[in-house]
């Protein structure tokens, strides 16, 4: 947990520095076939053909890997505007959106202690996105960048609850390989997109 927590930490600043250089969405396709490319051996080498999608698994997939996908869009953009400080602290709402959605994709009820834990979270997370402003924290008056990352971390919270609603019956290892897949595609087909787009942008 320590070495997940010290990476994750890590990640913003690092992000940070080549979010400006480089496309959000080639930046976050290559992750994802880098990551795809080393789950394919081990899948293939440890389940085989019982590996091999259904058409149901497929839109399983393809519907989990949406949120995935734009968590990580999302964060390669806001860190082109947003400090790396800020959008750290927003990590920390994940648990906080993952058990709101928990609440209607579930049945899950939150119980006083965990709501509690939550809310310590959550209000240690605004007070440092918001630098201790009292005024801009209920005006809610968020950067273009944070704003960006708060939709991105919401976006994972949900894709913690769908693994758990979607990912079930199958082992964690060929899930996590065909989210992956299917992230692979919903990023090559916004890149296809991209171009046609930058004419009328620019306009």
């Amino acid at each position: 947990m320590l070495l997940a927590t010290a990476l994750i930490a890590t990640s913003h600043p690092v992000v940070a520095l080549v979010a400006g250089r480089l496309d959000s969405a080639a930046l976050t396709a290559v992750r994802f076939f880098l990551a795809t490319a080393c789950f394919l051996p081990v899948v293939a080498i440890c389940y085989g053909r019982a590996a091999l999608p259904t058409p149901g698994s497929t839109l399983r997939h393809a519907v989990l890997s949406a949120p995935l996908v734009a968590f990580f869009v999302a964060m390669f953009e806001a860190l082109r505007t947003a400090s790396p400080v800020s959008t750290a602290a927003l990590s920390v709402l994940v648990p906080s959106f993952a058990a709101l959605f928990s609440i209607p994709l579930l049945g899950e009820r939150l119980s006083a202690r965990r709501a509690s834990l939550l809310l310590v979270g959550t209000a240690g997370s605004t007070w440092v996105v918001f630098r201790g402003d009292l005024d801009r924290a209920l005006a809610l008056e968020l950067h273009r960048g944070e704003a960006l990352f708060l939709a991105g971390t919401a976006s994972l919270g949900l894709y913690a609850v769908l693994v758990r609603r979607l990912g079930r019956g199958r082992p964690p290892a060929v899930t996590t390989f065909w989210t992956l897949a299917s992230g692979c595609v919903w990023l090559l087909l916004w890149l296809a997109r991209a171009p046609e787009e930058a004419p009328s942008s620019s306009g």
